[in-house]
């Protein structure tokens, strides 16, 4: 009998951007990058959860978007491309070579 399990794998901007030791904006530019090249579709993959922190004395309650691990994957493979190739700017070639990685 064979089972499969889902794993919803979901992490913050920030913990992405220690993930592979970059700044926060870096890694937000990245995300916009591959959502507006249509290589995610945004509403598959953030979903916002509703977080109580402390800013100040004072809770404040805010959406927080949260990533799936495919969001995780393609920023860090443009962080790796970046880091070996600066000034490298993917495009559609990016997202035909990131396909025929997955099907390997």
């Amino acid at each position: 009998m064979i089972f499969f399990v889902l794993l919803l794998f979901l992490v913050l901007v920030a913990q992405i951007a220690e993930l592979f030791d970059k700044d926060v904006r870096t890694v937000n530019e990245h995300l916009v990058n591959v959502f507006d090249e249509g290589e995610l579709d945004r509403a598959a993959t953030i979903r916002k959860f509703r977080i109580v922190r402390l800013e100040g004395s004072r809770s404040v309650e805010r959406e927080i978007d949260h990533y799936r691990l495919e969001a995780i994957l393609a920023v860090g493979y443009r962080v790796a491309q970046a880091d070996r190739f600066p000034g490298w700017k993917p495009g559609n070639e990016f997202k035909a070579k990131r396909e025929a990685m997955l099907k390997k």
